[in-house]
């Protein structure tokens, strides 16, 4: 019995291993499984010290980010912006939009461009066809090509053309017929150097590195050490996550200087609006920059800048969210909250009911856990309390602090880790809270029978702001965070989804 027990074991593991043997074989002999080519063979390897741009994605990241949020619309609501040529970044985005995997590398010293993508199936068979893809055509009507020698010349500008040819599904462009010809050599070429070496998360599909030698930037502790940025990324349908690394920006701060930049875990009882639209979390330190504003804000409180100072440095949240009113008009609330100040806190407080708001203390109620200050609501909403563990400051609504959230639940991926600083914004509630400014005017300017400047309605004269804020509507959810002074991480959820529990 056991021997047919046994017998019958071998017989059934044989089976599979033949099973097995047979799978693979199939394999090898009906075709290995697909894998996606890597176009960063065809780049140019770079000298030594050489400064060059590279961008690798093995995924349709732009297009994904373009369809989500039009940000050349929203930048060119800002004067700043209005003389700024998007031509040359649309133009960028045109030709990747179908591509499903992309290398590209520039050299801005010597002006040379090395691109290499590979689309999706139409725009192969126009380009085959000797005709520029339909939406190259549709979105850049005015520009010229012709074919020279089987290549096609496409002229951007009067003074500047690109080359483009097909080979393999794969399209090359440059900035010249031998520069393709490199890139069909390098992508066969075998005994091409190994390149890129990525420092941050080599397994995902983006990544964007500069790298700069000595002397390219003038700029203090740059200029006499090699410098880079490289950022790493991957995207799916509902979120952009990135990271990113500087080398060399240890060279503009002095020893003293880094050891002030220590990042610090984010705990503590901070209470945050439940509805928010923007939070930064910053730990101040005893910088210049600090030194400066002390003045202005201990004159501002009635302190002594030595109070002063001693009160600002430590961690801080600033919230842009929850309700406000001010004469009777609601508007979007601002809190300050400074953790761990203890009897510096309460004693800043104090002084300031004592000094700044007296004539309002008659109004004043308190908040339940804080020992020192309290809160009005009328003319204005008005918190400035303290205890040991917290001290805030703001101009907003004591319902929106009691309705407010912890930390834990605002932001969990925050809770424990280090941070020199970090920003969430969440961009609708930032567009809600913009019209709501701006309607706000509308309101007054009704009340007076008023125009503003120049005899303009006022609709009319911040139309562009409220073009913003509907741009601003889609562009979902950011956060950022800066680790340290090299490291930092971005998450965009950009498909406006309801995060952090809000």
């Amino acid at each position: 019995m056991q021997n047919k027990r046994l017998k019958n074991t071998l017989v059934f593991w044989f089976s599979c291993m033949v099973a097995l043997a047979i799978l693979i074989s199939g394999l090898f002999f009906l075709g290995k499984p697909v894998t996606k080519k890597s176009l960063v063979g065809a780049l140019p390897v770079p000298d030594e010290g050489s400064f060059y741009i590279l961008y690798v994605d093995e995924s349709p990241t732009l297009l994904q980010m373009r369809n989500f949020v039009s940000l050349n619309k929203v930048l060119l609501a800002f004067p700043f912006f209005d003389r700024f040529d998007f031509r040359f970044i649309s133009m960028f985005l045109t030709i990747l939009e179908d591509s499903k995997n992309t290398a590209c590398i520039a050299f801005p010293l010597e002006r040379k461009f090395y691109l290499a993508i590979e689309p999706e199936e139409d725009t192969i068979l126009s380009v085959a066809s000797g005709e520029l893809p339909p939406n190259w055509k549709k979105a850049f009507p005015d520009i010229s090509y012709e074919l020279v020698e089987g290549r096609f010349k496409v002229d951007v500008s009067h003074d500047f053309s690109l080359w483009m040819t097909l080979s393999e599904n794969v399209i090359f462009i440059s900035t010249s017929i031998d520069d393709l010809n490199l890139m069909e050599q390098n992508i066969t070429d075998k005994r091409k150097p190994s390149f890129p070496c990525w420092r941050i998360q080599k397994d995902w599909p983006g990544h964007l590195t500069c790298r700069m030698p000595s002397g390219v930037i003038s700029f203090n502790g740059f200029e006499n050490s090699p410098s880079g940025v490289e950022l790493a990324w991957f995207s799916d349908n509902e979120k952009l996550q990135a990271e990113w690394m500087i080398e060399g920006i240890e060279g503009i701060f002095s020893d003293e200087e880094i050891k002030l930049f220590q990042p610090q875990k984010w705990v503590g009882k901070y209470v945050l609006p439940t509805q928010r639209s923007l939070s930064l979390g910053v730990t101040m330190i005893d910088t210049p920059e600090l030194m400066e504003s002390v003045p202005l804000l201990a004159n501002a409180f009635g302190q002594t800048n030595e109070k002063m100072l001693e009160f600002l440095k430590g961690q801080m949240i600033l919230t842009v969210g929850g309700k406000a009113d001010v004469f009777s008009f609601s508007l979007p609330g601002i809190l300050l909250q400074f953790p761990d100040r203890g009897e510096i806190g309460k004693t800043i407080v104090n002084d300031i009911w004592r000094n700044r708001l007296k004539s309002l203390s008659i109004n004043r109620s308190s908040i339940a856990g804080y020992e020192s200050g309290g809160a009005i609501e009328l003319p204005i909403s008005l918190l400035v309390v303290s205890s040991d563990e917290m001290t805030l400051i703001g101009l907003i609504s004591k319902e929106s602090l009691l309705s407010g959230v912890s930390l834990e639940e605002a932001f969990p991926e925050i809770v424990e880790r280090s941070f020199l600083l970090w920003v969430d914004i969440d961009f609708g509630s930032v567009a809600s809270d913009i019209e709501r400014i701006l309607s706000i005017g509308d309101i007054i300017g009704d009340m007076f029978n008023s125009e503003v400047s120049e005899g303009m309605p006022f609709d009319k004269k911040f139309g562009k702001l409220f073009k913003v804020a509907d741009e601003l509507r889609s562009a979902g959810h950011l956060f950022i965070g800066i680790h340290n002074l090299s490291n930092g991480e971005i998450v965009w959820q950009y498909n406006n989804l309801n995060v952090h529990g809000q």
